[in-house]
C-alpha cells in the first residue's frame, strides 16, 4: 500500500508510511523510517496516542508492540479500577522507551487497555510540572492506576527529578507512583511516589521564594514523596517527604542519623525521630554536637542551619502511610510502629 496510510474507525485514528496485514496470523503492522502513530480520540479528553518506527498489533495474543523510539501517552487517575482516559481528571504523562508492549482486551466493548510495559532507556515525564522519572523497566497497571519503574534484576538505578532550578533529585532501586484523594471537606489530589533503597536524595527547602532555598541530602531504606495538587492552582507543589529505615541526613554542617525523617520543604524544617533501639545522633563537622535524643528538628533560615532537641516529633500518620502503600501494593515496606 503506498504511503501515507490513514485508517479511521470510530474514535480510532492511525497513520503510517506502510501498512501490512497478515490475515493468517491476524496481525497488523505499521512501519517505516519515521514514527508511525495510532491515536484514540475523544471529544472531551486529550487523546491518547502511541508512536514508534514499528507498531505491531497481534489480536490473537492481545498485544500491541512498539519498537524503535517508542512513545506513548500514559494516564494516572486517583480512583483504582477506573481507566485513566475515562476518569474525571486524569494526569497525562509521556513515556519514551526503546520498546513498549501493551496488553489489550480486544474482545471487550469498548476495547480495554489492561497494562503497558516499557523497557530500555525509560523516560516518564510530566512536562507541565517539570516532573521526570528515568529507569530501566516501566509498568503501568491500568486497573490499579499504578506506575512503577524497576530493573529486571532489582539492582538497576531509577532516578526522579522535580523542578528546573533548583532541581530535586532522587536515585533509588525502585519507584512506585500513584495519585490519591485526601479525604475531608477541603479534599485535594496528591501525587505520591515511593522510592525504595534510596542511594541519594537531594530535596530543597523552599520557604519564602524571595530567599535562596536550602537543601538536605539523605539516604534511607524508603522515601515517600507527597506532592499536592490544589484545585485552585494547577501547579503541583511539594507537600512533604517521609523517610524511614537507616536515615542518614545532611543539612549544612550537620549530619543526623535517625530511624525516621519528615521533611517539610515549605517550612524549611526536618523532624527526625529515633527508635527504641537507636536514638537520634547529631554531628556537626564530624563531631557529636548534641546528646543522643528521641527527636530533633533541623531548621534552615537566612542565618543558616540550626538543630534543637524535641520531646517528640509529630506529623506521622501510620494510617495514611499504610493507605498509600496499600494503593501501591507495597504494604511490606511500611515503617515499624
Amino acid at each position: 500500500i503506498p504511503v501515507p496510510v490513514r485508517i479511521e474507525h470510530e474514535n480510532l485514528r492511525a497513520q503510517g508510511q506502510e501498512f501490512l496485514w497478515n490475515a493468517a496470523e491476524n496481525t497488523f503492522r505499521f512501519e517505516g523510517p519515521e514514527r508511525q502513530r495510532v491515536e484514540v480520540a475523544s471529544a472531551e479528553k486529550t487523546p491518547g496516542f502511541i508512536e514508534a518506527h514499528t507498531i505491531t498489533i497481534e489480536r490473537s495474543i492481545s498485544k500491541v508492540t512498539l519498537a524503535g523510539e517508542a512513545r506513548a501517552r500514559i494516564y494516572l487517575a486517583s480512583d483504582p479500577g477506573k481507566y485513566g482516559e475515562l476518569s474525571d481528571q486524569p494526569m497525562s504523562w509521556t513515556l519514551d522507551a526503546k520498546t513498549i508492549e501493551a496488553n489489550i482486551d480486544f474482545e471487550s466493548d469498548p476495547v480495554l487497555l489492561k497494562s503497558v510495559r516499557g523497557s530500555g532507556g525509560i523516560t516518564l515525564a510530566q512536562a507541565e510540572n517539570a516532573l521526570e522519572f528515568r529507569g530501566e523497566v516501566f509498568l503501568w497497571d491500568v486497573a490499579q492506576q499504578r506506575l512503577s519503574l524497576t530493573s529486571d534484576d532489582g539492582q538497576g538505578l531509577q532516578t526522579f527529578h522535580r523542578g528546573t532550578s533548583p532541581k530535586d533529585e532522587v536515585v533509588a532501586r525502585e519507584v512506585v507512583l500513584v495519585r490519591t484523594t485526601k479525604p475531608g471537606e477541603a479534599s485535594s489530589e496528591r501525587l505520591e511516589a515511593l522510592l525504595s533503597s534510596v542511594l541519594s536524595a537531594v530535596i530543597h527547602l523552599e520557604g519564602d521564594r524571595r530567599e535562596a532555598p536550602g537543601k538536605v541530602d539523605l539516604r534511607s531504606d524508603e522515601l515517600l514523596l507527597v506532592l499536592r495538587e490544589d484545585s485552585d492552582d494547577p501547579a503541583i507543589r511539594a507537600h512533604e517527604a517521609l523517610a524511614w529505615g537507616s536515615v542518614d541526613l545532611r543539612g549544612g554542617p550537620y549530619r543526623i542519623l535517625s530511624e525516621r525523617a519528615r521533611i517539610l520543604a515549605r517550612n524549611r524544617t526536618v523532624e527526625l525521630t529515633g527508635s527504641p533501639r537507636q536514638q537520634v545522633q547529631v554531628f556537626r563537622d564530624g563531631v557529636s554536637s548534641l546528646p543522643p535524643s528521641r527527636s530533633v528538628k533541623l531548621t534552615q533560615s537566612t542565618r543558616g542551619y540550626r538543630v534543637e532537641s524535641l520531646p517528640s516529633a509529630g506529623g506521622w500518620s501510620l494510617r495514611e502511610i499504610e493507605s498509600s502503600l496499600g494503593r501501591m501494593g507495597r504494604l511490606d515496606r511500611r515503617p515499624t510502629p
